[in-house]
Parts: C-alpha cells; structure tokens; sequence
C-alpha cells in the first residue's frame, strides 16, 4: 500500500507542475490529464513541440513575431484540445492528420495576410481538436 500511495503521490505531483519551456524562441510542452496555458514573450518564434494527452493546451502567440519563411509547430493530441492564438494577419497552414478530430482556424480574416511568414502547424490529431485564434 505503502509503494502505491507513493507512486500515485508523485504523479500528482507531477500533474501539479506545468512540463513546459521556451528556450531561445522554440516551444516544448508536454501536457498529460491536465490544463497548460503558455505565453510565448521572445521577440522570434522559432517554432515548437506540443504534446497533449487528456488535456487541453492553450499556446499564445500575439506578443511575437516569426522569420520570414516556414515556421513549424508540431503537435501531437489525444483525447485533448490545443487552441493557438495568432495574430490575425499571420498565414497558417494545416498539415494535420486527424482520426475522430479536426483543425479549423476561427480567425476573422480581414484580406491582410503576409504571404511570406507562414506558421506551419503539422503533426496527429487523435480524438481531439486544434483550433486557431486571434
């Protein structure tokens, strides 16, 4: 009993701690069974790694800027949610595999997109969703 208590213990101790950084403008978050939210303040976005598991990510990324070209987002969610918030004149794509889920972008587009900065966001979607936000 001693050893299971223990075990379960830690796991909500580590449920209690948010498992991400942003280091030099790249992302990593690993969300499992539980709430992340991540605003990313570096002056360039150089892309990340997201993965979400039971869960829900909200990632912002209005207060940043990205190089000209590609800029990547992988992801991977099951049974989970993933909202990315952008702001409204950056160019997103999908590159998503979704199984029982979908990406959609909830933007309001207002026709000022610039064409050579384009967030990429790719990876699996599993039982979830990923919405995109300004």
């Amino acid at each position: 009993d001693f050893c299971l208590s223990r075990g379960l213990g830690d796991v909500y101790k580590r449920q209690e701690q948010q498992k991400y950084e942003s280091e030099d403008g790249f992302l990593r978050s690993d969300n499992t069974f539980g709430a992340a939210r991540h605003v990313v303040l570096d002056e360039l976005f150089k892309g990340g790694v997201v993965r979400t598991s039971c869960g829900g990510t909200t990632i912002d990324l209005r207060h940043t800027h990205i190089a000209p070209g590609e800029t990547y987002i992988d992801l991977d969610c099951s049974w989970g949610g993933i909202e990315i918030y952008v702001p409204s004149d950056w160019k997103v794509v999908f590159k998503c595999n979704a199984f029982f889920g979908g990406c959609d972008d909830k933007r309001w587009q207002n026709g000022n997109i610039d064409k050579e900065r384009v967030l990429v966001i790719r990876g699996r979607l599993s039982f979830g969703g990923l919405e995109v936000k300004d």
